[in-house]
């Protein structure tokens, strides 16, 4: 494992890709002129979200394949159930418009009409 380590210049030493090891920048005051001001060096980690950790995670998977093929993995808790609500708000959201479509239809006795109405609710 370390020489695969050694020989990847895109996998960290814990084994997890570059990308996802801890990002350090350098923060530094500095005294200005004759103004008397303090001198810091600090470093600080940049933030990462959840979602850009999951997708390098994924395509670091996908692509790396370091489980033997008899595993397989899956993502489960908030990530499972975020897309399950996104599946949900999808079909929701196309039985709402095909409803106003035909409310529309009804009112306005006009597929043109009806169809112009209903883009410019969703342009809008």
């Amino acid at each position: 494992m370390a020489s695969r380590l050694r020989q990847n210049p895109r996998v960290s030493n814990s084994g997890l890709p570059a990308r996802l090891a801890a990002r350090r920048c350098l923060i530094s005051a500095r005294r200005a002129g004759s103004r008397a001001s303090a001198s810091a060096t600090s470093k600080a980690r940049v933030p990462i979200t959840p979602t850009e950790r999951i997708e390098a995670l994924t395509e670091w998977l996908n692509a790396e394949s370091p489980l033997p093929a008899s595993i397989s993995w899956e993502w489960t808790g908030e990530q499972q159930d975020q897309e399950e609500s996104t599946q949900f708000l999808m079909v929701a959201f196309s039985a709402a418009l095909g409803l106003m479509f035909v409310i529309l239809l009804t009112q306005f006795n006009s597929f043109y009409n009806s169809v112009l109405v209903l883009l410019a609710v969703i342009l809008s």
